[in-house]
């Protein structure tokens, strides 16, 4: 074991969900914190990596990654819904021509060197995603959805971008889902 060594893989997940938070009732909190290493879930070949169908197995980022996801979900008259999340990470991506760590795809054997990997190593991204859900029950299986959606997204060296999404929607006899990853 190295500081910095491309072959430290591991991973870090803490996560806590507090009920009925600060005892006001309905109102749900979670907080989850993810580190993963460079390197981590690579292998010298492809084939043999953590993914299934080409897509990751333990993160969806990828390696290189600091993320913090917070959720809080209130419920404050029987019929109205409100889910507020947060989603931000640091990450350090692979360039074209150097492996970096970043990208489970990539055999570990291209890396350039042995040591001197941490997280963020590579070109740095910052993402930050912030979401509302509003959801109001007009009826037994009948709700109107609004939801508010911005993410801004940086790359060093890059131009930033941020964008807003609107959407406002009803259901009948369905359950609202997420797809955050």
């Amino acid at each position: 074991y190295r500081a910095g060594s491309f072959g430290n893989k591991q991973a870090l997940q803490l996560g806590g969900k507090y009920i009925n938070a600060f005892t006001i009732k309905n109102l749900d909190l979670q907080l989850e914190y993810n580190v993963i290493r460079p390197f981590t879930y690579t292998n010298y070949d492809s084939v043999t990596n953590n993914t299934h169908y080409n897509q990751p197995l333990a993160h969806p980022l990828g390696a290189s990654v600091k993320e913090v996801i917070l959720l809080a979900s209130y419920q404050p008259l029987p019929k109205l819904y409100l889910i507020a999340k947060i989603i931000a990470y640091k990450q350090g991506l692979d360039s074209a021509g150097f492996n970096m760590g970043g990208n489970i795809f990539r055999s570990y054997d291209s890396r350039i060197r042995d040591n001197g990997y941490f997280i963020g190593t590579g070109i740095p991204v910052h993402s930050t995603t912030a979401a509302l859900n509003i959801s109001y029950e007009l009826f037994e299986n009948g709700f109107i959805d609004f939801n508010a959606t911005h993410r801004s997204y940086n790359v060093s060296g890059k131009p930033n971008t941020s964008s807003l999404f609107y959407s406002f929607g009803f259901r009948l006899n369905i359950q609202r889902r997420e797809f955050n990853f």
